[in-house]
């Protein structure tokens, strides 16, 4: 479990609308790398077992980071191709959320491991460990009464964190308001 932070520590937290949102496509699944893409047999001795048994060992077997670590989602949120990880950044990402490569795209993104449920301070969480940046349409969606299973004061922090970041878009935008002509 990541340590809570305190919102005063100096972290890259700012609003984007660079990150993209695209399907995920679950057709071509060999284009993409993970820190972990598929539960092998092989990587467990247990070549011996058919694929209904190897499930079912991994369901009573393997932790829920080890079970999920494949994107179960409708779409990847996609850094600019400028950005740029290298897989030590895959240990910064929030248990349910996970950061992989396009070899298709030549674009890293990030796609939530869980489903059904809202998972938006997972997410949050991702993003602010990985410093480049929130999407603005996600951020718009946090709410600081609501955790989703991530550490409260963690997600305090984290909401402390994105509003320093609102306040800084804001002021960059009364400024630009200002600079155009409106008294304010």
């Amino acid at each position: 479990m990541m340590k809570a932070q305190s919102a005063t520590e100096e972290k890259n937290v700012f609003l984007t609308d660079d990150i993209q949102k695209i399907d995920w496509n679950i057709d071509e699944f060999d284009r993409y790398e993970y820190p972990k893409a598929k539960l092998s047999k092989e990587d467990y001795d247990k070549e011996d077992m058919t694929d209904v048994e190897f499930d079912d060992w991994c369901k009573n077997n393997l932790s829920y980071e080890e079970l999920y670590m494949v994107p179960m989602m409708n779409c990847l949120r996609y850094f600019p191709s400028f950005c740029s990880f290298d897989k030590d950044d895959q240990k910064k990402c929030n248990k349910t959320t996970v950061l992989l490569y396009d070899t298709y795209l030549d674009q890293w993104a990030v796609g939530l491991t869980g489903g059904g449920m809202d998972l938006a301070p997972h997410l949050l969480e991702t993003f602010i460990n990985l410093g480049n940046g929130v999407p603005t349409e996600l951020a718009a969606a946090i709410s600081r009464n609501y955790n989703a299973y991530v550490d409260k004061e963690t997600h305090i922090n984290n909401c402390e964190l994105l509003a320093n970041a609102f306040k800084r878009e804001a002021k960059q935008n009364l400024h630009k308001a200002k600079e155009l002509g409106l008294d304010i």
